[in-house]
């Protein structure tokens, strides 16, 4: 009876925080934009509520083993909030206005929302009931979300560079990049398909499966996207250099790993 209590706390916890978190990202919107009728993007939220409800009543409050919809739920309404407000960023950074709003640095709240985003999710997946995945699963998926999100961090930041303040379609290209990434979250990559004994027997492991979305998801989508802003624009900044050779070796481990594995 403890457990249950324990899980279903657990379950309405960490979905009140992804709500809190996706409304003041909603509120912010509304904020900058200055539209009221962004508020309408509560209403995405409403997904939220009917997993929750799920959850609750059919699995009392346990997640799958495989994906956890709450995450994805919570992404499907933080992500056109990031969305409004960089396309709505856009032109007042070409304009190089320092203020959003007078007395309010908006970039930094900006970045913080967007930031904080992968870090809800982190925190999220670790509050969140096992279900039927393994401590060491858990901690092994925490730790593969904690280094794709100091990435993902890293890789917004080339919104920071002006070829990207200036041109519309990179920020589009950035933003479609930067969503596909993130729906690695939702996804259990560590969870097994089995036991021990029954491993052996499967050609497709979720640790394969893993390794696929973020060569896909992630690292080769960066890369490319890195090296097309070097030969176009120039952009020899050194970050932006020291990450297209960290993504390139990331790129030939993972490469050599599939090869190894199969």
């Amino acid at each position: 009876m403890v457990f249950v209590f324990s899980t279903v706390f657990k379950a309405i916890l960490t979905r009140l925080i992804f709500a809190s978190h996706a409304m003041v990202a909603i509120f912010w919107v509304t904020l900058v934009t200055k539209q009221e009728s962004l508020w309408h993007l509560s209403w995405i939220l409403v997904g939220l509520f009917v997993e929750t409800l799920v959850c609750l009543f059919y699995r009392h409050g346990d997640e799958y083993k495989w994906v956890s919809p709450s995450i994805l739920c919570y992404l499907i309404a933080i992500i056109p909030c990031a969305w409004i407000i960089e396309l709505h960023l856009l032109p007042v950074r070409s304009a190089n206005v320092s203020s959003i709003l007078p007395g309010v640095d908006g970039e930094v709240l900006t970045d913080l929302i967007e930031q904080t985003t992968l870090l809800m999710m982190i925190l999220g997946r670790w509050l969140l009931p096992k279900g039927s995945l393994t401590r060491e699963s858990l901690s092994q998926l925490l730790l593969v979300n904690l280094a794709m999100s100091a990435d993902i961090i890293e890789f917004f930041d080339i919104l920071k560079l002006k070829e990207a303040q200036q041109s519309h379609d990179v920020t589009l290209a950035i933003l479609c990049l930067w969503t596909i990434s993130l729906m690695q979250f939702p996804v259990n990559a560590t969870a097994k398909l089995g036991t021990e004994e029954t491993a052996p027997k499967h050609r497709v492991t979720m640790d394969l499966i893993g390794t696929v979305m973020a060569l896909f998801m992630q690292d080769g989508p960066f890369l490319t996207f890195r090296l097309f802003m070097i030969a176009k624009y120039s952009a020899f900044g050194y970050m932006i250099v020291f990450l297209t050779v960290k993504n390139a070796l990331l790129l030939t481990l993972q490469v050599y790993k599939l090869c190894v594995m199969h």
